[in-house]
């Protein structure tokens, strides 16, 4: 079982990734898990698991923070009063408190916004991936401060985007989104937790996908 562990927001988070047991040994594998997941002020979360592993995961304690996925076209959305650009090496995107958040995953090849709003300046990452039959590419939402945020700047976050070849993008969703054209796809990817804090939803800074790539 590979664990990335990390700290967000304050909260150790560790990313549950690749489990595999030898078919001899699968007797132990419920066992063997949670000697693996026992550290009680851990946060574990799973964001990639297959179908067939949810019955498992549950039994094993997982709840869900996001039970599906929404495909979007933020650039028909409407976003008044607010300009988005690319994260700069300048001191105003310095100053913001996820600013190393945003320049390790920019560094890492994802796509790092920062929006600016009557309220302040809003950061986004998204990661550029290919999306099995879909014939245009996609971003996946991978950091929000929250989801209300994406909603409310979809608009200038789109025609950004757009002229970063990606027309479309995916977040986390419980259902529709008002505010978002587009469509929900309930229990495609959903994400797992389980431990003191549950995670945010479009939170998925540093962990496999990141990591590894979509």
């Amino acid at each position: 079982m590979l664990l990335i562990f990390g700290t967000v927001n304050g909260v150790i988070r560790c990313n549950i990734s690749s489990w595999y047991v030898e078919p001899s040994h699968r007797g132990h594998a419920a066992v063997l898990a949670a000697m693996a997941t026992k550290l009680k002020h851990v946060t574990y979360i799973n964001t990639s698991a297959a179908a067939h592993t949810w019955p498992i995961l549950e039994a094993q304690g997982y709840r869900r923070y996001s039970r599906g996925q929404f495909l979007s076209i933020p650039a028909l959305s409407r976003s008044r009063g607010v300009t988005a650009r690319a994260l700069a090496d300048s001191a105003e995107h310095r100053a913001l408190p996820d600013y190393e958040l945003l320049r390790a995953h920019a560094d890492a090849g994802c796509v790092a916004v920062v929006c600016e709003t009557d309220a302040g300046p809003l950061p986004f990452v998204f990661l550029r991936r290919r999306v099995t039959r879909a014939p245009i590419p996609t971003l996946q939402l991978v950091y929000a401060r929250d989801t209300e945020s994406f909603v409310r700047c979809a608009g200038a976050l789109g025609r950004f985007l757009l002229t970063r070849g990606g027309p479309t993008v995916i977040c986390d969703a419980d259902g529709p989104m008002p505010g978002l054209v587009g469509a929900f796809f309930k229990d495609r990817g959903p994400r797992f937790f389980k431990g003191p804090t549950q995670p945010r939803p479009n939170d998925l800074a540093f962990t496999e996908m990141v990591v590894f790539g979509p």
